[in-house]
């Protein structure tokens, strides 16, 4: 009988309430290891700062590591040059680093998880520092690997085209809303006090990062109430990123009046409430290697307007009304067909619930599993 595979999980990146995506996927796929694998064993290497992230398990064990995430240089540093030897003091047969990027030297193999391919299709979302490092080590970290899994067949594309590795050594492992995502009025009237939102509102759950095209959307908003006078307001929930300074630019008018709310970061229970009690959410990002707001919109039964770049109409299905996030007429234009349209509202609503029951945090999880067991060239078990 073989014994157990050790599998290092590589959280070093992670700073909690700002890692985004890559925290989300860490977390669910460590819950779901729970779930779908009983018989390995599972070694999660943690930053200072996210501490006690490993879920309490009889096969999950945590090893805090004396490096902080926050300081980025001095992680990449530590993360090449010394946790390889922490790899080989706890016999890790295989490593999983969902962070994008790997230790390129470590003893064992890798299995990375490259989200998108954002630095080399968006590189003005990042400084030239972060490019001159991030650039190479996704390529070195990509070919060092004994197998890559990303988030879409979109992003697969992507990678295939900027990494210079073969599509057959990308495998596609699809993001899910959790289950807290669910129509929800728990507190609605607090939740709109503390943030000074009032109904009817739309809602975009995105950062002013330029790539989410924050800015596009309050264009486009402006466009609806100038030509149809909406009593809607529009709540934009995020961290500020490197737009934020030209969003509050153009916004300032809307600030003013109260037709914009920017909430910033918002507690885990708030996220359902605003997202439920929305009229409609829009995602008008013009780049994602998934885009999960748009199915934890649909769990909470709010329809949708995206965007159709990239990964989004794989993620959206027939249960959104899509527009091109590079024009502003045709982003009002769908906007503006589902506010005045109830029925249309009504049957998204339905096809949302069914299209986010299609994607599952479990079955993404026997899938990492199983590429990480033929990596460490062991059959999988369960």
């Amino acid at each position: 009988m073989k014994r157990p595979i050790r599998i290092g999980i590589n959280a070093l990146f992670i700073i909690p309430g700002k890692a985004g995506g890559l925290e989300t996927v860490l977390r669910n796929l460590l819950t779901s290891f729970l779930s779908v694998d009983t018989s390995n064993e599972y070694v999660v290497f943690s930053s200072r700062e996210c501490a006690g992230i490993a879920p309490a398990g009889p096969n999950i064990q945590e090893v805090p590591c004396p490096v902080s995430a926050a300081f980025r240089p001095g992680k990449h540093l530590w993360e090449q040059l010394v946790f390889p030897s922490w790899l080989k003091r706890q016999r890790i047969d295989v490593l999983l680093s969902p962070g994008n990027v790997t230790p390129l030297c470590a003893p064992c193999p890798s299995v990375t998880v490259i989200n998108d391919a954002i630095p080399f299709i968006r590189p003005e979302n990042f400084s030239a520092i972060e490019r001159l490092v991030l650039k190479p080590l996704f390529r070195l970290s990509a070919r060092r690997s004994a197998a890559v899994l990303t988030l879409s067949e979109s992003a697969r594309r992507d990678l295939v085209r900027h990494l210079g590795i073969a599509e057959q050594k990308i495998g596609v492992m699809y993001l899910a809303a959790e289950d807290r995502f669910a129509p929800s009025a728990q507190n609605a009237e607090g939740v709109f006090r503390k943030h000074g939102i009032s109904r009817p509102y739309l809602i975009c759950v995105a950062s002013s990062r330029p790539y989410k095209n924050v800015v596009g959307l309050v264009r486009a908003f402006m466009l609806i109430r100038d030509r149809y006078h909406v009593p809607h307001q529009l709540v934009v929930v995020g961290l500020a990123g490197r737009a934020h300074g030209a969003l509050l630019g153009i916004a300032a008018p809307l600030l003013e009046a109260g037709s914009l709310v920017l909430t910033g970061f918002v507690d885990d229970a708030e996220l359902p409430v605003l997202y439920s009690q929305a009229e409609l959410s829009v995602y008008p990002s013009m780049y994602e290697g998934f885009g999960l707001p748009v199915l934890e919109s649909m769990a909470c039964g709010t329809p949708v307007v995206s965007s159709n770049a990239a990964s989004l109409p794989e993620v959206v299905g027939d249960a959104g009304v899509l527009f091109d996030p590079r024009d502003i007429e045709a982003m009002a234009r769908a906007i503006s067909s589902v506010i005045s349209d109830e029925g249309l509202r009504t049957a998204l609503r339905q096809k949302g619930f069914e299209q986010a029951r299609r994607f599952s945090w479990d079955r993404s999880a026997a899938i990492v599993r199983d590429v990480l067991a033929g990596a460490a060239g062991t059959a999988s078990s369960s």
